[in-house]
């Protein structure tokens, strides 16, 4: 796995997403680092090129004189990017799936 904004690499552990995701898909979550590996923590929200363009044009010029990690902190540019997919209808894609049920 990859964090995209501050290009860097983790290795993560998800056995969900592992089984439902394809190579080359984007989404955002909050991640936590308790060792050598890494967890999702709260919501995930799919995003493409578009949706991410928008809320840059959005969060970019309020938090222009920030770094990119105090960009990434800040809960705007994480409401920017709910708001913004979820305007899009690309949470729509969205499928919950029983963790118990065989593939």
């Amino acid at each position: 796995m990859g964090d995209v904004l501050r290009r860097t690499e983790f290795w993560l552990v998800d056995e969900g997403m592992e089984r439902t995701l394809h190579d080359g898909d984007t989404l955002v979550t909050r991640v936590f680092t308790p060792d050598a590996f890494s967890i999702t923590c709260g919501v995930m929200m799919p995003v493409d090129f578009g949706i991410m363009t928008s809320v840059f044009y959005e969060v970019v010029p309020r938090l222009n004189h920030h770094t990119i990690e105090q960009i990434c902190q800040d809960r705007r540019f994480a409401e920017a990017i709910y708001r913004t997919a979820m305007e899009s209808g690309i949470a729509d894609t969205i499928a919950f799936r029983d963790p118990t049920a065989e593939d």
